[in-house]
Protein backbone atom coordinates (compact mmCIF):
# COMPACT_ATOMS: atom_id res chain seq x y z
CA UNK A 1 0.00 0.00 0.00
CA UNK A 2 1.34 3.35 -0.90
CA UNK A 3 0.90 6.33 1.32
CA UNK A 4 -1.14 9.05 -0.21
CA UNK A 5 1.59 11.95 1.37
CA UNK A 6 5.35 11.91 2.54
CA UNK A 7 7.23 8.93 4.01
CA UNK A 8 10.80 8.13 4.16
CA UNK A 9 12.89 5.14 5.43
CA UNK A 10 16.46 6.37 7.33
CA UNK A 11 15.67 9.90 7.92
CA UNK A 12 17.83 12.04 9.33
CA UNK A 13 16.29 14.57 12.00
CA UNK A 14 18.79 17.15 12.20
CA UNK A 15 15.94 19.52 10.21
CA UNK A 16 13.65 18.17 11.89
CA UNK A 17 14.42 19.18 15.55
CA UNK A 18 15.46 22.75 16.77
CA UNK A 19 18.59 21.29 18.53
CA UNK A 20 19.23 19.73 15.33
CA UNK A 21 20.95 16.48 16.79
CA UNK A 22 22.55 14.52 13.95
CA UNK A 23 20.44 11.73 14.55
CA UNK A 24 18.11 9.38 12.71
CA UNK A 25 15.14 7.96 12.33
CA UNK A 26 13.47 4.26 10.80
CA UNK A 27 10.44 5.57 9.83
CA UNK A 28 9.17 9.20 9.03
CA UNK A 29 5.39 9.62 7.94
CA UNK A 30 3.27 12.19 7.46
CA UNK A 31 -0.29 11.92 7.81
CA UNK A 32 -3.29 14.26 5.62
CA UNK A 33 -5.68 11.48 4.65
CA UNK A 34 -7.65 8.30 5.90
CA UNK A 35 -5.10 6.34 3.10
CA UNK A 36 -1.98 7.50 5.54
CA UNK A 37 -3.65 6.02 8.29
CA UNK A 38 -4.18 2.54 6.71
CA UNK A 39 -0.59 2.80 5.19
CA UNK A 40 0.66 3.50 8.98
CA UNK A 41 -0.96 0.99 10.29
CA UNK A 42 0.57 -1.54 7.82
CA UNK A 43 3.87 -0.42 8.56
CA UNK A 44 3.43 -0.32 12.31
CA UNK A 45 2.68 -4.01 12.81
CA UNK A 46 6.41 -4.51 12.06
CA UNK A 47 7.01 -1.79 15.31
CA UNK A 48 4.74 -0.56 18.34
CA UNK A 49 7.16 2.52 19.04
CA UNK A 50 5.37 5.45 17.30
CA UNK A 51 6.09 9.46 18.38
CA UNK A 52 4.11 12.12 16.94
CA UNK A 53 6.27 15.19 15.84
CA UNK A 54 4.78 18.72 15.46
CA UNK A 55 7.37 21.09 14.83
CA UNK A 56 9.93 19.93 16.53
CA UNK A 57 11.05 23.05 18.63
CA UNK A 58 10.25 20.94 22.07
CA UNK A 59 11.63 17.81 21.33
CA UNK A 60 14.97 16.64 21.34
CA UNK A 61 16.26 13.75 20.07
CA UNK A 62 19.45 11.90 22.07
CA UNK A 63 19.74 8.95 20.15
CA UNK A 64 18.50 7.33 16.90
CA UNK A 65 14.89 6.32 16.80
CA UNK A 66 14.00 3.14 15.59
CA UNK A 67 10.12 3.56 15.16
CA UNK A 68 7.93 5.72 13.28
CA UNK A 69 8.07 9.15 13.74
CA UNK A 70 3.92 10.70 12.75
CA UNK A 71 3.85 14.03 11.98
CA UNK A 72 0.13 15.94 10.71
CA UNK A 73 0.25 17.76 7.72
CA UNK A 74 -3.35 19.66 8.20
CA UNK A 75 -2.83 23.46 6.80
CA UNK A 76 -6.60 25.15 7.04
CA UNK A 77 -7.66 28.08 8.92
CA UNK A 78 -11.16 28.69 8.66
CA UNK A 79 -13.91 30.54 11.01
CA UNK A 80 -16.50 28.20 12.07
CA UNK A 81 -19.01 30.55 13.73
CA UNK A 82 -18.93 34.27 14.37
CA UNK A 83 -21.50 36.85 16.48
CA UNK A 84 -21.08 40.51 17.39
CA UNK A 85 -18.44 40.07 20.47
CA UNK A 86 -16.03 37.31 18.95
CA UNK A 87 -15.15 34.61 16.55
CA UNK A 88 -14.23 30.76 16.77
CA UNK A 89 -12.13 29.69 14.54
CA UNK A 90 -10.48 26.26 13.55
CA UNK A 91 -6.60 25.67 12.47
CA UNK A 92 -4.91 22.77 10.98
CA UNK A 93 -2.44 21.46 13.17
CA UNK A 94 0.34 21.82 10.80
CA UNK A 95 0.11 25.49 10.56
CA UNK A 96 2.45 27.64 12.15
CA UNK A 97 1.74 28.99 15.35
CA UNK A 98 3.57 32.17 15.24
CA UNK A 99 2.06 32.86 12.07
CA UNK A 100 -1.50 31.96 13.09
CA UNK A 101 -1.31 34.60 15.66
CA UNK A 102 -0.58 37.29 13.47
CA UNK A 103 -2.89 36.49 10.88
CA UNK A 104 -5.31 36.72 14.05
CA UNK A 105 -3.80 39.91 14.82
CA UNK A 106 -4.64 41.34 11.10
CA UNK A 107 -8.09 39.60 11.12
CA UNK A 108 -8.63 42.06 14.17
CA UNK A 109 -9.14 38.65 16.13
CA UNK A 110 -7.44 39.61 19.65
CA UNK A 111 -6.69 37.31 22.65
CA UNK A 112 -3.31 35.55 21.02
CA UNK A 113 -0.79 38.51 21.37
CA UNK A 114 0.82 37.57 24.58
CA UNK A 115 1.66 33.95 22.68
CA UNK A 116 3.23 35.76 19.53
CA UNK A 117 6.77 34.55 18.19
CA UNK A 118 6.34 31.41 20.31
CA UNK A 119 8.11 28.29 17.40
CA UNK A 120 6.53 25.49 16.43
CA UNK A 121 3.42 24.42 14.75
CA UNK A 122 -0.58 24.50 16.17
CA UNK A 123 -0.79 20.87 16.79
CA UNK A 124 1.50 21.32 19.92
CA UNK A 125 -0.27 23.99 21.23
CA UNK A 126 -2.76 22.11 23.12
CA UNK A 127 -0.42 19.28 23.85
CA UNK A 128 2.22 21.61 26.20
CA UNK A 129 -0.78 24.33 26.97
CA UNK A 130 1.96 26.71 25.37
CA UNK A 131 1.65 29.91 27.79
CA UNK A 132 3.90 32.92 27.45
CA UNK A 133 3.47 36.25 29.72
CA UNK A 134 0.28 35.74 31.70
CA UNK A 135 -1.41 34.02 28.97
CA UNK A 136 -2.05 30.24 28.41
CA UNK A 137 -3.53 29.05 24.94
CA UNK A 138 -6.09 26.92 26.98
CA UNK A 139 -7.80 30.78 27.92
CA UNK A 140 -8.61 30.48 24.11
CA UNK A 141 -9.22 27.14 23.29
CA UNK A 142 -12.56 25.58 22.28
CA UNK A 143 -11.85 22.23 21.02
CA UNK A 144 -9.11 20.06 20.07
CA UNK A 145 -9.94 17.37 17.07
CA UNK A 146 -7.24 14.42 16.15
CA UNK A 147 -7.60 10.75 14.97
CA UNK A 148 -6.69 7.97 16.51
CA UNK A 149 -3.78 6.54 15.12
CA UNK A 150 -4.76 2.95 15.77
CA UNK A 151 -8.35 2.81 14.58
CA UNK A 152 -8.27 5.78 12.18
CA UNK A 153 -11.46 7.19 14.11
CA UNK A 154 -11.81 11.01 14.68
CA UNK A 155 -12.78 12.64 18.04
CA UNK A 156 -13.07 16.09 19.07
CA UNK A 157 -12.84 17.18 22.49
CA UNK A 158 -13.90 20.04 24.60
CA UNK A 159 -11.86 22.55 26.14
CA UNK A 160 -12.66 20.82 29.70
CA UNK A 161 -11.95 17.12 28.40
CA UNK A 162 -8.61 18.63 27.36
CA UNK A 163 -8.13 18.69 31.18
CA UNK A 164 -5.37 21.58 30.68
CA UNK A 165 -3.17 22.25 33.64
CA UNK A 166 0.30 24.56 33.94
CA UNK A 167 2.14 23.25 30.51
CA UNK A 168 0.02 20.32 30.77
CA UNK A 169 -2.63 18.37 29.27
CA UNK A 170 -4.53 15.14 28.79
CA UNK A 171 -2.93 14.77 25.85
CA UNK A 172 0.38 13.87 27.49
CA UNK A 173 -0.64 10.99 29.38
CA UNK A 174 -2.09 7.82 28.17
CA UNK A 175 -3.79 6.58 25.99
CA UNK A 176 -3.70 9.79 24.12
CA UNK A 177 0.72 10.13 23.88
CA UNK A 178 1.24 9.20 21.32
CA UNK A 179 -1.84 7.53 19.94
CA UNK A 180 -4.06 10.68 19.24
CA UNK A 181 -3.03 12.82 16.38
CA UNK A 182 -4.34 16.16 16.61
CA UNK A 183 -5.60 17.88 13.55
CA UNK A 184 -6.88 21.49 14.45
CA UNK A 185 -7.33 23.42 17.42
CA UNK A 186 -10.64 25.56 17.81
CA UNK A 187 -10.10 29.28 19.27
CA UNK A 188 -12.86 31.63 20.57
CA UNK A 189 -11.27 34.77 20.53
CA UNK A 190 -12.51 38.50 20.79
CA UNK A 191 -13.17 41.35 18.10
CA UNK A 192 -12.69 43.71 20.69
CA UNK A 193 -9.07 44.57 21.86
CA UNK A 194 -7.92 41.98 24.87
CA UNK A 195 -4.81 42.85 26.25
CA UNK A 196 -3.37 40.95 29.35
CA UNK A 197 -0.48 43.48 30.80
CA UNK A 198 -0.29 41.74 33.72
CA UNK A 199 3.94 40.56 33.65
CA UNK A 200 5.81 42.94 34.55
CA UNK A 201 8.22 43.16 31.41
CA UNK A 202 4.79 43.67 29.33
CA UNK A 203 3.61 46.35 31.60
CA UNK A 204 6.38 48.63 31.95
CA UNK A 205 7.01 48.00 27.51
CA UNK A 206 3.49 48.85 27.28
CA UNK A 207 3.41 51.82 29.84
CA UNK A 208 5.61 53.97 27.50
CA UNK A 209 3.34 53.35 24.38
CA UNK A 210 -0.18 53.23 23.24
CA UNK A 211 -1.87 50.47 24.66
CA UNK A 212 -2.94 48.26 21.18
CA UNK A 213 -2.85 45.11 20.38
CA UNK A 214 -0.55 45.73 17.46
CA UNK A 215 1.83 47.46 20.00
CA UNK A 216 1.37 44.72 22.57
CA UNK A 217 1.99 41.77 19.78
CA UNK A 218 5.27 43.73 18.25
CA UNK A 219 6.62 44.71 22.44
CA UNK A 220 6.08 40.50 22.94
CA UNK A 221 8.02 39.53 19.71
CA UNK A 222 10.83 42.16 20.45
CA UNK A 223 11.01 40.62 24.18
CA UNK A 224 10.85 37.32 23.25
CA UNK A 225 13.94 38.74 20.66
CA UNK A 226 16.30 40.03 23.07
CA UNK A 227 16.00 36.85 25.44
CA UNK A 228 15.50 34.04 22.95
CA UNK A 229 17.84 32.93 20.37
CA UNK A 230 16.67 32.22 16.83
CA UNK A 231 16.27 28.53 16.31
CA UNK A 232 17.70 28.57 12.86
CA UNK A 233 20.45 30.69 13.94
CA UNK A 234 21.59 28.86 17.27
CA UNK A 235 20.29 25.48 17.84
CA UNK A 236 17.69 24.80 21.05
CA UNK A 237 14.74 23.86 22.29
CA UNK A 238 13.08 26.90 23.78
CA UNK A 239 12.72 26.70 27.56
CA UNK A 240 14.07 23.68 28.75
CA UNK A 241 12.42 22.77 31.96
CA UNK A 242 9.09 24.46 33.82
CA UNK A 243 8.79 26.84 35.98
CA UNK A 244 8.93 24.73 39.56
CA UNK A 245 5.15 25.27 41.55
CA UNK A 246 6.13 24.91 45.17
CA UNK A 247 4.09 25.07 48.43
CA UNK A 248 3.60 28.54 50.52
CA UNK A 249 5.75 26.92 53.31
CA UNK A 250 8.64 25.48 50.90
CA UNK A 251 8.98 29.07 49.81
CA UNK A 252 8.98 30.55 53.12
CA UNK A 253 11.94 28.62 54.07
CA UNK A 254 13.50 29.65 50.58
CA UNK A 255 12.59 33.10 51.11
CA UNK A 256 14.68 33.17 54.64
CA UNK A 257 17.47 32.16 52.78
CA UNK A 258 17.25 34.01 49.92
CA UNK A 259 15.21 37.47 50.72
CA UNK A 260 14.84 38.63 46.85
CA UNK A 261 14.05 35.37 45.04
CA UNK A 262 11.33 36.31 42.19
CA UNK A 263 7.93 34.31 42.89
CA UNK A 264 4.34 34.52 41.53
CA UNK A 265 1.27 33.09 42.87
CA UNK A 266 -0.39 29.84 41.21
CA UNK A 267 -3.61 28.42 42.35
CA UNK A 268 -2.70 28.92 46.34
CA UNK A 269 0.53 27.96 45.40
CA UNK A 270 3.69 29.68 44.46
CA UNK A 271 5.49 29.92 41.11
CA UNK A 272 9.70 30.35 40.73
CA UNK A 273 11.33 31.10 37.92
CA UNK A 274 13.68 28.13 37.11
CA UNK A 275 15.81 30.54 34.64
CA UNK A 276 16.90 32.75 37.95
CA UNK A 277 17.80 29.03 40.31
CA UNK A 278 19.67 28.15 37.25
CA UNK A 279 21.31 31.53 36.84
CA UNK A 280 22.25 31.52 41.08
CA UNK A 281 23.57 28.77 40.49
CA UNK A 282 26.30 29.86 37.93
CA UNK A 283 25.31 28.25 34.94
CA UNK A 284 24.14 31.19 32.76
CA UNK A 285 26.46 31.93 30.04
CA UNK A 286 28.47 28.51 30.54
CA UNK A 287 29.55 26.22 28.33
CA UNK A 288 30.25 21.90 28.90
CA UNK A 289 31.85 20.86 25.71
CA UNK A 290 29.76 22.04 22.66
CA UNK A 291 26.65 22.54 24.70
CA UNK A 292 25.85 25.49 27.14
CA UNK A 293 23.00 27.65 28.37
CA UNK A 294 22.42 30.89 26.48
CA UNK A 295 23.96 34.17 27.99
CA UNK A 296 20.55 35.94 27.76
CA UNK A 297 18.73 33.53 29.24
CA UNK A 298 19.17 30.62 31.98
CA UNK A 299 16.70 29.03 30.78
CA UNK A 300 17.46 27.58 27.07
CA UNK A 301 20.30 25.42 26.63
CA UNK A 302 22.05 25.53 23.44
CA UNK A 303 24.90 24.00 20.99
CA UNK A 304 27.48 24.87 18.76
CA UNK A 305 26.25 22.88 15.59
CA UNK A 306 28.89 20.58 17.07
CA UNK A 307 27.52 18.48 19.80
CA UNK A 308 26.58 15.26 20.95
CA UNK A 309 23.94 14.13 22.85
CA UNK A 310 25.80 12.35 25.75
CA UNK A 311 27.12 16.08 26.27
CA UNK A 312 23.66 17.41 26.86
CA UNK A 313 22.53 14.71 29.02
CA UNK A 314 25.87 15.57 31.01
CA UNK A 315 24.91 19.18 31.21
CA UNK A 316 21.39 18.47 32.42
CA UNK A 317 22.67 16.59 35.05
CA UNK A 318 24.17 18.67 36.34
CA UNK A 319 22.15 21.85 36.08
CA UNK A 320 19.58 19.86 38.46
CA UNK A 321 21.88 18.59 40.37
CA UNK A 322 23.11 22.30 41.17
CA UNK A 323 19.61 23.14 41.75
CA UNK A 324 18.87 20.80 43.96
CA UNK A 325 21.27 20.87 46.25
CA UNK A 326 20.87 24.38 46.50
CA UNK A 327 17.21 25.12 46.65
CA UNK A 328 16.18 21.26 47.40
CA UNK A 329 13.99 22.01 44.37
CA UNK A 330 13.53 19.18 41.68
CA UNK A 331 13.69 20.91 38.09
CA UNK A 332 10.86 19.33 35.48
CA UNK A 333 12.19 19.16 31.73
CA UNK A 334 9.31 21.21 30.04
CA UNK A 335 11.07 19.62 26.31
CA UNK A 336 10.09 16.17 25.23
CA UNK A 337 13.27 13.91 25.45
CA UNK A 338 13.43 11.02 22.86
CA UNK A 339 15.69 8.22 23.31
CA UNK A 340 18.61 7.97 25.25
CA UNK A 341 22.67 8.96 24.68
Amino acid sequence: MLPASTSCRDINLANKHSFRFNVRAANFVEIQSQLDIEYLQSISQQTNQLLILSGGTNTVFLSDYDGIIVKPKFNHLIVASEDDFGIEIEVGASVNWDQAVQYCLTQGYHGLENLAGIPGDVGAAPVQNIGAYGVSVSDYITHVTGLWLTTGETQTMSQSECEFTYRNSIFKTHPFKNQFLITAVGLRLSKDPVMNLSHKDVAKIMSEIDKTPNNLFNSIKAIRARKLPCPERIPNAGSFFTNPIISPDEFSSLKQQYPDIPHYSYQKKIKIPAAWMIEQCGWKGRWCGHVGIYRDHALVFIQDGAAQPHELVKLIDQVTSDVQHRFKVCLQPEVVLVGGA
